[in-house]
Protein backbone atom coordinates (compact mmCIF):
# COMPACT_ATOMS: atom_id res chain seq x y z
CA UNK A 1 0.00 0.00 0.00
CA UNK A 2 1.21 3.49 -0.82
CA UNK A 3 2.29 5.86 1.91
CA UNK A 4 -0.15 8.58 2.82
CA UNK A 5 0.56 12.07 1.54
CA UNK A 6 0.51 14.86 4.12
CA UNK A 7 -2.50 16.38 2.36
CA UNK A 8 -4.50 13.17 2.82
CA UNK A 9 -3.66 13.07 6.50
CA UNK A 10 -4.65 16.70 6.97
CA UNK A 11 -8.02 16.15 5.26
CA UNK A 12 -8.68 13.05 7.35
CA UNK A 13 -7.78 14.51 10.74
CA UNK A 14 -9.27 17.96 10.10
CA UNK A 15 -12.70 16.61 9.21
CA UNK A 16 -12.73 13.70 11.68
CA UNK A 17 -11.88 16.07 14.54
CA UNK A 18 -14.92 18.10 13.49
CA UNK A 19 -17.25 15.08 13.85
CA UNK A 20 -17.39 14.00 10.21
CA UNK A 21 -17.60 10.24 9.94
CA UNK A 22 -14.96 8.17 8.13
CA UNK A 23 -17.43 7.14 5.41
CA UNK A 24 -17.97 10.80 4.48
CA UNK A 25 -14.23 11.48 4.76
CA UNK A 26 -13.66 8.71 2.22
CA UNK A 27 -15.87 10.61 -0.24
CA UNK A 28 -14.03 13.85 0.49
CA UNK A 29 -10.70 12.16 -0.19
CA UNK A 30 -12.02 10.70 -3.45
CA UNK A 31 -13.26 14.11 -4.61
CA UNK A 32 -9.80 15.51 -3.90
CA UNK A 33 -8.07 12.76 -5.88
CA UNK A 34 -7.12 10.32 -3.10
CA UNK A 35 -8.44 6.75 -2.80
CA UNK A 36 -8.37 5.16 0.65
CA UNK A 37 -10.53 2.40 2.08
CA UNK A 38 -12.69 2.98 5.11
CA UNK A 39 -10.42 0.70 7.15
CA UNK A 40 -7.31 2.59 6.02
CA UNK A 41 -8.90 5.88 7.08
CA UNK A 42 -9.80 4.50 10.50
CA UNK A 43 -6.28 3.09 10.97
CA UNK A 44 -4.72 6.42 9.91
CA UNK A 45 -6.79 8.29 12.50
CA UNK A 46 -5.60 5.91 15.23
CA UNK A 47 -1.95 5.97 14.14
CA UNK A 48 -1.93 9.76 13.82
CA UNK A 49 -3.29 10.26 17.33
CA UNK A 50 -0.64 7.85 18.64
CA UNK A 51 2.11 9.65 16.73
CA UNK A 52 0.86 13.12 17.73
CA UNK A 53 -0.85 12.70 21.12
CA UNK A 54 -0.98 16.48 21.65
CA UNK A 55 -3.76 16.68 19.04
CA UNK A 56 -6.16 15.54 21.76
CA UNK A 57 -6.80 16.79 25.26
CA UNK A 58 -6.33 14.43 28.22
CA UNK A 59 -10.09 13.81 28.22
CA UNK A 60 -9.92 12.47 24.64
CA UNK A 61 -11.50 15.46 22.91
CA UNK A 62 -9.74 16.96 19.92
CA UNK A 63 -7.71 20.12 20.47
CA UNK A 64 -8.73 22.05 17.35
CA UNK A 65 -6.14 24.78 17.96
CA UNK A 66 -3.35 22.19 18.14
CA UNK A 67 -4.69 20.54 14.99
CA UNK A 68 -4.68 23.86 13.15
CA UNK A 69 -1.02 24.47 14.09
CA UNK A 70 -0.05 20.87 13.24
CA UNK A 71 -1.73 21.05 9.82
CA UNK A 72 0.08 24.25 8.92
CA UNK A 73 3.42 22.68 9.91
CA UNK A 74 2.63 19.51 7.96
CA UNK A 75 1.75 21.17 4.63
CA UNK A 76 3.90 24.29 5.15
CA UNK A 77 1.32 26.88 4.19
CA UNK A 78 -1.96 28.20 5.55
CA UNK A 79 -3.14 28.69 1.98
CA UNK A 80 -2.58 24.99 1.26
CA UNK A 81 -4.45 24.04 4.42
CA UNK A 82 -7.35 26.27 3.38
CA UNK A 83 -7.44 24.80 -0.12
CA UNK A 84 -7.47 21.15 0.91
CA UNK A 85 -9.94 21.60 3.77
CA UNK A 86 -12.40 23.80 1.85
CA UNK A 87 -15.88 22.39 2.41
CA UNK A 88 -17.68 22.03 -0.92
CA UNK A 89 -21.29 21.62 -1.94
CA UNK A 90 -20.46 18.03 -2.91
CA UNK A 91 -19.08 17.43 0.59
CA UNK A 92 -22.32 18.72 2.09
CA UNK A 93 -24.46 16.61 -0.24
CA UNK A 94 -22.45 13.51 0.62
CA UNK A 95 -22.89 14.13 4.34
CA UNK A 96 -26.64 14.65 3.97
CA UNK A 97 -26.93 11.22 2.42
CA UNK A 98 -25.01 9.56 5.25
CA UNK A 99 -26.11 11.24 8.48
CA UNK A 100 -29.20 12.50 10.26
CA UNK A 101 -30.28 16.14 10.17
CA UNK A 102 -29.23 16.64 13.81
CA UNK A 103 -25.79 15.21 13.08
CA UNK A 104 -25.50 17.39 9.97
CA UNK A 105 -26.36 20.56 11.90
CA UNK A 106 -23.89 19.65 14.65
CA UNK A 107 -21.16 18.98 12.10
CA UNK A 108 -21.84 22.26 10.28
CA UNK A 109 -21.57 24.03 13.63
CA UNK A 110 -18.26 22.24 14.34
CA UNK A 111 -17.00 23.44 10.95
CA UNK A 112 -18.10 27.00 11.71
CA UNK A 113 -20.70 26.91 8.92
CA UNK A 114 -24.03 28.67 9.36
CA UNK A 115 -26.63 27.80 6.73
CA UNK A 116 -28.68 30.83 7.83
CA UNK A 117 -25.80 33.17 6.91
CA UNK A 118 -26.39 34.81 3.49
CA UNK A 119 -22.64 34.65 2.77
CA UNK A 120 -22.66 30.87 3.29
CA UNK A 121 -25.65 30.45 1.00
CA UNK A 122 -24.07 32.67 -1.66
CA UNK A 123 -20.86 30.63 -1.51
CA UNK A 124 -22.78 27.36 -1.84
CA UNK A 125 -24.84 28.76 -4.73
CA UNK A 126 -21.68 29.84 -6.56
CA UNK A 127 -20.41 26.23 -6.47
CA UNK A 128 -23.44 24.95 -8.39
Amino acid sequence: MLNWLNEEIVITIYFFARCIRPNSIRGMLLRRGYDRSLGAIERKIISTTKQYPYLKFANGQWDLSAIDRWMKDLVRSQESVNNITRFSLEDAEDMVLKISVDDLLETMDNLGLDFTDPAFNARMASQV
